[in-house]
Order: C-alpha cells, then structure tokens, then sequence
C-alpha cells in the first residue's frame, strides 16, 4: 500500500533478481560391514534485489526470502536401523535468524521402512512469510514402502 490508512492488498510488482551460490559436501565413513556414519554439510547464499518498485511502497512480504541457510545432517546406520540429526540455520533477508532441528529414528524391514519423525525439536519460533508463525515441535510416524 501507499498510504498507512490504505487497506492492505496482495499484488504483484516489480521485478525480482535472485542470484546466488549452493554447496554441499558429503562424507561417509565406514565404522563395520554392518554400521557406517554419513556426514553432509551444506551451504546457500541468496542475494534478491527488487527493481522497478516505487520508494513509497510499504509492504509486509516484499522480501523475506533467505539470505544464508547451512544444513549439517549426522546419519547412523546400523544394520536396518537408522538414526539422523538434522539442523538448519536460516538467516532471512530481514536479518531474523533462528535453528530448526530434526531427527529420525527407522528400521528396515524387507521391503518397509517404519519411521518416527520429530521436526523442530527444541520448540524454534520462526516465520517464513510475513506474520504467519510455522509450526512448533511436531511428531509424525510413517511407513514407507519400496516394492515392484
């Protein structure tokens, strides 16, 4: 909107250049015929610029997208059990950082996988798209199915 007593309204406008940079590196480490470690750090970098937008524009969304963002994910593997820690720091645009961490527990059995999932696990408060808070701690169970 352009003026404060303007209701707000969604629209588009403007253009919007993004360039960037996406790194990941993988290693896995073998402890027995049986149980291995595998260890993947990653790293991306976004730089988005708007063009063509009136000065006088105030907006609620107009950029919020991720500046930097590393992931590092630790899977053990035993057998056909599995454990992985996942961690993600964001960092948005507007300078709000937080951590979102992550596990799952699974068990291989022929041709099933039986999973527990815990997302965010230390109960992060974070917003993705303007005042919209994502979910807190959340827990799901699964079953995946690898046949034919």
């Amino acid at each position: 909107r352009n003026v404060d007593t303007d209701p707000w309204t969604s629209n588009n406008f403007g253009d919007l250049i993004t360039s960037g940079i996406n790194i990941r590196s993988v290693y896995k480490l073998q402890i027995s015929d049986v149980s291995k470690f595998n260890f993947m750090l990653g790293y991306s970098f976004l730089d988005s610029e708007f063009k063509n937008v009136s000065p006088d524009l105030n907006s609620r969304y107009i950029i919020n997208s991720l500046k930097h963002q590393i992931t590092n994910t630790i899977d053990f593997e035993y057998n056909n059990f599995s454990v992985l820690l996942a961690t993600r720091f964001n960092e948005r645009a507007t300078k709000q950082s937080y951590f979102i961490n992550d596990i799952r527990i699974s068990q291989k059995i022929k041709d099933f996988t039986i999973f527990v999932d815990a997302q965010n696990i230390f109960n992060t408060t974070y917003f993705e798209a303007g005042a919209i808070p994502l979910p807190a701690r959340w827990v799901s169970l699964g079953v995946k199915f690898v046949g034919f």
